[in-house]
Formats: C-alpha cells, sequence, structure tokens
C-alpha cells in the first residue's frame, strides 16, 4: 500500500525536475549562443573603436591600477566607477594595452551572456510561469 501512494507522490515530481533539467538547458545555451556572437569578432578588434566611449573607462581603470593616463581623459565627460573596477585588474595582469582591451572585451560577452539567465530567473520569479508556458516574453 506503502509504495502505490509514494509511485504517486513521486509520479509529479519527475516531469516537474526534466522540465526544469530541459529548461536549464535551453537556458545555458542561449547563453553560449549570446557569448559566440559577443566574442565572435574580438580577434579582428585591436583598439577602440569610439575614443571617448571606451577610453574613459579604461583611462579610470588604469588609475584604480596605479598608472596615470590623466592626458588621455582630459576635459572628457564623467565616467562612473563601475566598469572601471572589473577591468582595473587587466592593467596589472597584461603589460600591452592590445591584451587589455580584448581582456574587457571578453568581460563584455561574459557580462553579456549573463543577461540571459538572470532575465529568464527574474521572469520566472515574477511571472511564476516557465519558458514553455510563455517562451517570446520570455
Amino acid at each position: 500500500m506503502k509504495t502505490g501512494v509514494l509511485k504517486k507522490l513521486n509520479r509529479g515530481k519527475g516531469k516537474k525536475q526534466r522540465r526544469t533539467i530541459n529548461e536549464n538547458r535551453v537556458v545555458f545555451i542561449l547563453s553560449l549562443v549570446v557569448f559566440v556572437i559577443c566574442s565572435y569578432n574580438i580577434p579582428g578588434r585591436s583598439l577602440p573603436v569610439v575614443y571617448s566611449d571606451e577610453f574613459i573607462p579604461f583611462s579610470i581603470a588604469a588609475y584604480i591600477a596605479g598608472f596615470d593616463w590623466s592626458i588621455v581623459t582630459e576635459g572628457s565627460p564623467y565616467a562612473s566607477y563601475g566598469y572601471p573596477i572589473l577591468i582595473a585588474p587587466l592593467f596589472l595582469i597584461f603589460n600591452n594595452f592590445k591584451s587589455v582591451y580584448t581582456g574587457a572585451l571578453i568581460i563584455n560577452a561574459v557580462l553579456a551572456s549573463l543577461i540571459v539567465p538572470l532575465s529568464y530567473t527574474l521572469y520566472k520569479r515574477w511571472t511564476g510561469s516557465n519558458i514553455k508556458d510563455n517562451w517570446i516574453a520570455c
């Protein structure tokens, strides 16, 4: 008698667990696709394309790492310190700017790929549904 009750209790858990595993696979694959798309052009880029938009965070990161880039940022607008704190260790690890820039592009690709699981988790938490219920909104 007990085994019949246990089978009935566990019957729904297998489907839910399989669905969660499949959803996690989909989220992982989508994250991987985003990472590949973002990092596809990294080998072809050696210097920043948009001067003020890219050099200001690098100059702040260089300052945090102990380098003086004040000549680069002279007269430039204010920039926040969040992203430069992430890339400042690259100035201590690498000794040339091309390697620092490539490392920053890889960090950007990783951050962009983390948006997929973050958005999925928030969507699931706020709506209580999963990808199969409404995959377009996610």
